[in-house]
């Protein structure tokens, strides 16, 4: 399935109405849709998931709470946010808490329709960013001028897990290098996202030396075309940490 076809949605509301319309639209884009009901159930889901865009229902309780969760958390804080309301006050107070969009209720399967659209390009090259491909690599990693070789076992444009012989501290600046299959070798510079008990860690990318973004974005895109040539292939993306 091409990258483009595997946008999530995320919808907080105990409205049918409302429901039954975002339902419809996100059938007629081709987009996953996770429903919910409260704005409890809502953090619990953005905190354990990736998600690209959020519809929430300014009718539900503690809605602050959900939009300020995915502002400061991490890998769904640039989540594209569409606030649904009749109150024009209440539309005002969403944007305050980082809603992009105030939609006026009742919804329209169109209007849904249209505002993911407009958001689309934005969405996928965000996801692009988050989005894993397994990739069982050697890596050296250094740290405070300790060197350790690892194996890369997912990679993205925005980062890498690893899994370490020995552990690294969350938030440590690493430098590492790796070599593509038969490619250039790549080298940079990230900071530990997250760890594990079983040795795996997260590393967000700060940069990428001389050309070896644009190598690993050309990496990217053909492994998008494989997936999208063969769509059976298994793959890693927003069940794994945030970067």
């Amino acid at each position: 399935m091409p990258l483009s076809t595997q946008l999530h949605l995320l919808l907080v509301s105990d409205d049918y109405a409302t429901l039954k319309t975002v339902r419809a639209a996100a059938a007629q884009l081709g987009v996953g849709l996770a429903c919910m009901a409260t704005s409890e159930a809502g953090c619990d889901y953005v905190e354990r998931r990736k998600i690209d865009g959020l519809f929430l229902d300014l009718g539900v309780s503690a809605w602050q709470q959900l939009l300020d969760t995915i502002r400061l958390g991490t890998s769904n804080r640039f989540a594209v946010t569409f606030a649904c309301t009749n109150n024009r006050l209440t539309g005002k107070e969403a944007q305050a808490h980082g809603a992009h969009t105030v939609l006026q209720k009742p919804l329209s399967v169109d209007g849904v329709v249209s505002h993911v659209q407009s958001a689309r390009e934005f969405m996928i090259r965000e996801r692009r960013r988050y989005f894993r491909h397994q990739a069982y690599l050697p890596v050296t990693l250094s740290v405070k001028n300790t060197e350790q070789h690892a194996l890369i076992t997912n990679l993205s444009e925005g980062g890498m897990a690893v899994r370490v012989t020995h552990a690294i501290e969350s938030s440590s600046l690493v430098d590492f290098s790796f070599q593509l299959r038969a490619g250039p070798v790549i080298s940079g510079r990230g900071n530990v996202a997250w760890h594990d008990k079983e040795g795996m860690v997260g590393i967000q990318f700060q940069f990428v030396r001389d050309t070896g973004k644009d190598l690993l974005l050309d990496w990217i895109c053909h492994q998008e075309r494989l997936k999208a040539e063969h769509p059976s292939w298994g793959d890693q993306h927003a069940e794994a940490p945030p970067f």
